[in-house]
């Protein structure tokens, strides 16, 4: 994936909340900068039994497995967890997959549970995105992104002058 409007900074402090938030540690085996806020990136999760750790179930549908496949890919909610956090760091930040294009928060609001929806078996036998994951629910915390909770002088977005920081 393409995310743009975030430095690496920002990038590794997502991946580190959005670890905590999921309960497995998050890993970036690709990483490449196009330019200091463009980055292409993939995800894959520490231990393979945790939440997030992606299934690939299709041919233990036809038989020829005893149990589906495992990997340390990230699945659907892996990336809904990242991509709640970089946009908390940057409301307007751009985000490229292979399975949609997200132009800010509000596209990512508004697409993501239809990309959870989404057909990744064939035609003959249909594999919905969501399930195919060690994942307990279809549940991803983006009240922090939500409009309502910030917007008309309720709260405001978090960001770098109004959130304190830890050193280190």
């Amino acid at each position: 994936m393409i995310i743009s409007g975030v430095t690496y900074s920002d990038l590794e402090a997502a991946r580190d909340v959005a670890s905590r938030a999921l309960g497995n540690e998050i890993m970036f085996p690709e990483f490449s900068s196009y330019s200091p806020k463009r980055h292409r990136v993939s995800l894959m999760v520490r231990d393979i039994d945790g939440p997030g750790a992606r299934r690939h179930s299709q041919m233990f549908r036809f038989g020829y497995g005893k149990r589906p496949r495992r990997s340390r890919y990230a699945c659907a909610h892996t990336y809904g967890f990242f991509f709640v956090a970089v946009f908390e760091r940057n409301p307007d930040a751009r985000v490229h997959t292979a399975k949609t294009d997200y132009r800010g928060y509000r596209e990512f609001l508004d697409k993501y549970l239809d990309v959870l929806d989404s057909n990744v078996g064939s035609i003959m036998y249909p594999l919905r995105y969501a399930d195919e994951c060690t994942c307990c629910s279809d549940y991803i915390p983006a009240d922090t992104i939500q409009p309502w909770t910030w917007e008309r002088g309720h709260m405001e977005m978090p960001s770098r002058e109004n959130t304190e920081t830890i050193n280190a």
